[in-house]
């Protein structure tokens, strides 16, 4: 009786300690417990959750399925192995697991939640929806599912309904900041009140900004306005992303005589796209297990001049840092289309189109336009070659947009279906990761069909194979429609690229001027609109002007190349801000 005991108090002394994060610990007293012992299943559990702890995923998955042979009937053993499965990339295994798991205990919150999880990434948007809702069921203070559910709800394209959850979500869970930043970054797909949503970035400011305990901070940073500068770069999306898209010409051009490059990078997995921007850097810093305290103070240590914010309210997003103020000159851009509204941050670059004059009362930040255009991106150097328009062969316009279905709002629908009926015979295709989804697709067609668009009309496409395959499929576009009021950035410049002319409705906020910033570029600010009538017009006239069509499809990829790809002289032009910036705090020091 006495050596049971002792097994059984040293396994509640290992869950104990688990709990505690006193994982060397832990290892040491489920090592030592013997296969014979009944706390061995126990033993091999805790061991399967260490090793998925540091990233041993296969010998994690080994030491679960010892446990899962020992008490088959363990639901929770069952959801820790779906979640080292999915974690390997054995989708379809892992759900399977979930949902064994989910018949041995129908109320395991934790496991309907990340069934759901498992089954967005998979693509099956409508079964996750419905496993986060069971999930919050069973347990309404599940914060992960409110947020999550929300994100589903977004990324269909109801927005609307993501936001009131998100309402919710943030008075019950008035602290979670990562709420209250996807609450704000919803907004920007449906909501056009520049007013509105200034105060709700400055309400959230006023929550979470100040409480970091943010006070003055001498600097030591040497004022001289000539020497080398060091530029530190905040980001969670330095691996195969859009923001890396735009951002690695930057980076690469950097004169690194005139300024020291620092990455503070929180990508939780990386990739080849990683290791190469790595390689631009002088100094690279993985802080993605770091909490916002310990990034700051690593920031002042290593005396960064000016920390460039390049997320805002975006997944992972690191605004707190910047509340901190580690840096003398802070500085947001690129990730976010609109203000962070941290006063602590100081400048935000765009450019005149993006942000014309006015635009300043809607910002935190003072906005610095960069000239000739806030964007530069990467020369798409592996893509297919540009195929004739696809009207040669069909005898019809084909329109399209492959921008995420969040941005595809109703009110977008309705004027889509005003430019399919104005051009006779045309079609639209579109293509998103929520679309391929089967009940996504019925969603969307019925919308159509209630503005008298038959599903003839329309090709859906979801996820494909390869980002050959997606470029690839712009061969069957003749004419790209940008959305509205969160207009479209990477899928902008692909479009171009592959010889495809954009028509871009734009608005009064920074989210629906990218096309016209990015147009007016290169010379097609003919393509844009500022009304919804205006839109639909220019896309008929451009329908029905096949010779420009041809001649754009031709010329569109040179274009891009020379003006937006420049990459040497648009790091210039932010190495000039950079300069112009500093020396002004500089100017400032010499005062004081």
């Amino acid at each position: 009786m006495r050596g049971r005991r002792s097994f059984v108090t040293g396994i509640a002394d290992a869950i104990e300690m688990y709990n505690q994060g006193r994982f060397q610990e832990v290892e040491q007293i489920c090592s030592a417990i013997s296969s014979e012992s009944e706390s061995y299943a126990q033993a091999q559990h805790l061991l399967g959750l260490l090793a998925y702890q540091h990233g041993m995923l296969a010998e994690a998955e080994v030491f679960l399925l010892n446990a899962i042979a020992l008490r088959p009937r363990e639901a929770m053993f069952r959801n820790h192995l779906g979640s080292v499965q999915c974690a390997l990339g054995r989708l379809d295994d892992g759900i399977a697991t979930y949902r064994r798991a989910i018949k041995l205990n129908p109320r395991l919150a934790d496991t309907h939640f990340n069934l759901g999880n498992a089954l967005k990434r998979k693509g099956e948007f409508l079964k996750a929806q419905r496993a986060m809702k069971r999930a919050l069921e069973l347990n309404p203070d599940l914060d992960g599912a409110k947020l999550n559910l929300a994100i589903l709800l977004r990324d269909q394209g109801q927005t609307e309904k993501a936001e009131k959850l998100l309402e919710r979500a943030m008075q019950q869970h008035p602290d979670h900041v990562s709420i209250a930043s996807n609450y704000l970054f919803n907004l920007n797909y449906h909501i056009t009140d520049g007013q509105r949503l200034f105060d709700a970035h400055l309400k959230f400011a006023e929550t979470h900004a100040v409480k970091t305990g943010l006070s003055p901070t001498s600097y030591v940073n040497i004022p001289d306005k000539n020497r080398r500068l060091r530029i530190g770069y905040v980001s969670a999306d330095l691996y195969r992303h859009s923001v890396a898209y735009f951002f690695e010409p930057l980076l690469r051009q950097h004169q690194r005589d005139n300024f020291e490059i620092f990455c503070y990078s929180s990508v939780i997995k990386t990739d080849d796209i990683t290791e190469r921007l790595q390689g631009f850097t002088d100094v690279w810093r993985d802080v993605s297990q770091l909490p916002d305290r310990s990034v700051a103070e690593q920031v002042r240590q290593d005396g960064i001049d000016i920390l460039v914010d390049l997320g805002g309210h975006t997944s992972i997003q690191r605004l707190l840092v910047f509340a901190e103020k580690p840096a003398p000159i802070q500085v947001t851009y690129l990730g976010y289309p609109n203000t962070t509204g941290l006063s602590s941050i100081d400048y935000r670059f765009t450019d005149i189109k993006a942000d014309p004059a006015g635009n300043e009362r809607w910002h935190a930040e003072r906005l610095l336009r960069l000239p000739g255009g806030f964007l530069c991106f990467s020369a798409l150097n592996e893509a297919p070659d540009v195929e004739m328009a696809p009207n040669n062969a069909k005898g019809y316009i084909t329109f399209g947009c492959f921008n995420a279905m969040a941005k595809i709002q109703p009110e977008l629908i309705q004027l889509w279906s005003e430019i399919l009926k104005a051009v006779p015979d045309s079609r639209l295709l579109l293509k998103n990761t929520a679309l391929s989804d089967k009940e996504v697709q019925k969603q969307l067609l019925l919308a159509f069909r209630k503005h008298g668009v038959g599903a003839n009309r329309l090709m859906l496409h979801g996820r494909l194979a390869s980002p050959q395959d997606h470029l690839s499929l712009y061969h069957q576009v003749d004419i790209a429609l940008d959305s509205f009021p969160y207009n479209g950035t990477t899928t902008s410049f692909e479009a171009l690229w592959m010889g495809v002319p954009l028509v871009s409705l734009y608005g009064d906020l920074h989210a629906s001027r990218v096309g016209l910033s990015i147009l007016s570029s290169i010379g097609l600010e003919d393509l844009t609109a500022s009304t919804p009538e205006q839109y639909v017009t220019v896309a008929k006239v451009l329908a029905d002007d096949r010779q420009r069509l041809e001649d754009l499809r031709l010329s569109l990829r040179d274009l891009v190349e020379q003006k937006l790809c420049d990459a040497e002289s648009f790091t210039c032009r932010v190495e000039d801000a950079f300069r112009k910036i500093w020396q002004e705090w500089c100017e400032k020091q010499n005062r004081d």
